[in-house]
């Protein structure tokens, strides 16, 4: 419900994709955020902030606007 809530706020804003970082021994996540749509990006090299975790993100759909 959390992921879901945080779509629809998100989308309202007007972005276009939920992103998160999770580290790869995690599995038991991955399959939890895969299951909510979630796909994997990348995994980031040595030397970065997220050093080894992998980038996840979720596309968000949006509704048009009325005129």
């Amino acid at each position: 419900m959390l992921v879901d809530f945080a779509s629809h706020v998100a989308a309202a804003e007007g972005a276009t994709r939920l992103v998160l970082w999770v580290k790869p021994e995690n599995s038991s996540a991955i399959a939890a955020y895969q299951h909510l749509d979630f796909t994997v990006i990348r995994l980031e090299p040595e030397g970065d902030e997220n050093e080894g975790e992998l980038l996840m993100e979720r596309p968000l759909t949006t509704r048009s606007r009325p005129a």
